[in-house]
């Protein structure tokens, strides 16, 4: 199983669900299921980031990874 990120910190669920989707794409490609769809540009966008770039972008933006409660 790989690591669990918890959300709270974002300002929005719909803003957490994007940037969940984001990973999820970088981690499963093309067909991942995600919240939203996401445009050509935005998978263009991510094709050209590795894995560890994605991940860094998810923590700065709000997610707190391994924690049981994220505190904000």
């Amino acid at each position: 199983m790989g690591r669990i990120y918890y959300t709270n910190c974002y300002s929005t669920p719909e803003e957490a669900a994007r940037a969940v989707d984001r990973y999820i794409y970088k981690i499963k490609g093309p067909d991942a299921p995600t919240n939203f769809p996401l445009d050509a540009a935005q998978r263009a966008e991510l094709d050209g980031l590795s894995l560890d770039d994605v991940e860094a972008q998810f923590r700065k933006l709000g997610a707190r990874p391994g924690l049981a409660r994220a505190t904000c």
